[in-house]
């Protein structure tokens, strides 16, 4: 899911540009056309943080709390002599 979300970000971009850059002169969209696909993101920003708010945490911090590596696994792990 996450490629074909990524993909589709970078299609959406694109057509995002192709239709500005046919449709505005080019001293148009060098001079204020550019901010037309920054308001676009702005727009959708909104939407990501519902998503993200809504989305289950994957680490929890019950059990995060009780995970601590120990020196001795730590000197174990160590090959530096």
């Amino acid at each position: 899911m996450q490629y074909t979300s990524q993909d589709a970000a970078v299609l959406i971009a694109s057509c995002v540009g192709v239709v500005l850059s046919n449709t505005l002169s080019l001293p148009d969209l060098e001079s204020w056309g550019w901010r037309i696909a920054f308001l676009a993101g702005v727009v959708i920003v909104p939407f990501g943080i519902m998503i993200r708010k809504s989305l289950p945490e994957t680490l929890h911090a019950a059990t995060m709390r009780h995970w601590r590596p120990t020196r001795r696994l730590a000197r174990s792990r160590c090959t530096c002599g």
